[in-house]
């Protein structure tokens, strides 16, 4: 089995770095039309229309997203579908381009466990459920470009330390040769961040508030989503009227916040990591876009969004605590996603890759702070259930 998971491996690496590289250079050019032409932003009722009925026609076990992809890494099922790969980036662009508020982890984590496990359809279960578990970590690391914490998340997810020590060596592999690929082959600039040579010893205490205030906000997020998706489903159907109804939610939300809260919002995790002064509200605006945007049945992530209310609450506390705020910002950047996906170690281990070393002690102390108050919450239920 072992021989088999190693053979994948590279396999697994080409595809998350393909899925990668196809993914985001679509989701550069469509988020550039959006900025380009605003009135795309109306056409947000109208796209919601064409998902809601294709997911509901066609989509299948696909429109089920991540939390599939992550219930069949633990415990393989009828796995991942074959039509998720093609429906993760055409849906995902879609949302995009009319600027619902989604992210792009998730559809890079879909497009390779879709693709891996087309694979490694004949191969028995064991192995099969350990490829989904490289892919995971190989789609992570190719998106943000962050291999190390790629290796790590893959290893969090995973069901048991038997099944941890058997994919160590491959998802290190597949997410490192992965990343290379996004960089080096295919020339795709993930972006920079500020670097920070050394921290005050106050950060650590402060981590600890902001952990927990980004836990909330995690906690909070799931709640939403969930209410939304479940109301939105019980009301309105799960094809075009609700994806019609979702798109004039979206706008509404607009009508009152602004356009700042659309799309992946990086511009305002930008502005938190430089040092830049929020309001809470900006966390909260973010969270509530995202949650409407996903629970009404949009495609697309929920990472990136997550980054964005974890940088600007971060930012926002960092005036009341006394701290720096592009280091609050670095500190709650991670924090959110890590209370919500039960991984505070791959996102200590991912501030430390994009912000520099000194700041994973007090990064790891934000995440499992966060983690903690977020309590039995997470964004991946084990079904593998729609959100």
């Amino acid at each position: 089995m072992y021989l088999s998971l190693l053979a994948g491996t590279a396999g697994v690496a080409l595809g998350a770095a393909l899925s990668a590289w196809v993914f985001l250079s679509g989701l550069e050019y469509f988020t550039d039309r959006r900025l380009e032409h605003g009135w795309l932003v109306f056409m947000l009722p109208a796209a919601g229309a064409v998902i809601g009925f294709v997911n509901l026609r066609y989509a299948g076990r696909a429109a089920r997203g991540t939390p599939l992809v992550m219930a069949e890494a633990r415990e393989v099922g009828e796995g991942v579908p074959r039509l998720m790969w093609l429906w993760a980036v055409v849906g995902s662009w879609m949302t995009h381009l009319v600027g619902g508020s989604a992210g792009r982890e998730g559809t890079a984590v879909q497009m390779t466990a879709s693709l891996t496990d087309g694979f490694a359809r004949k191969m028995n279960p064991a192995t099969r459920q350990l490829l989904l578990g490289v892919s995971i970590g190989a789609g992570f690391a190719a998106v943000f470009g962050v291999p190390w914490a790629g290796a790590v998340f893959g290893l969090e997810v995973a069901r048991d330390w038997r099944s941890r020590a058997r994919l160590a060596l491959p998802v290190a592999l597949a997410a490192h040769v992965a990343h290379w690929l996004v960089v080096a082959v295919f020339d795709f600039d993930h972006g920079h961040f500020p670097r920070f040579e050394r921290v005050p010893s106050s950060l650590w205490v402060d981590a600890v508030v902001i952990g927990a205030a980004c836990g909330i906000a995690a906690r909070l997020f799931i709640r939403l989503l969930r209410t939304v998706a479940k109301h939105s489903t019980k009301w309105f159907g799960g094809g075009l009227r609700r994806g019609v109804l979702g798109g004039l939610a979206v706008l509404a939300l607009v009508a009152l916040a602004g356009r700042d809260y659309l799309g992946l919002s990086t511009e305002l995790l930008d502005r938190a990591l430089v040092g830049e002064a929020f309001r809470l509200d900006a966390a909260v605006w973010k969270l509530v876009f995202t949650a409407v945007t996903l629970g009404f049945g949009f495609i697309g992530g929920e990472v990136t969004p997550m980054f964005v209310i974890g940088s600007t609450l971060g930012a926002a506390l960092a005036a009341p605590l006394g701290a720096s705020a592009s280091l609050a910002a670095a500190v709650g950047m991670p924090a959110v996603f890590a209370a919500a996906a039960r991984a505070p170690l791959a996102l200590a281990v991912m501030a430390a890759e994009l912000f520099g070393i000194p700041l994973l002690g007090p990064a790891l102390v934000g995440c499992v702070a966060a983690r903690l108050v977020c309590g039995k919450s997470t964004i991946y239920p084990t079904s593998g259930g729609d959100h």
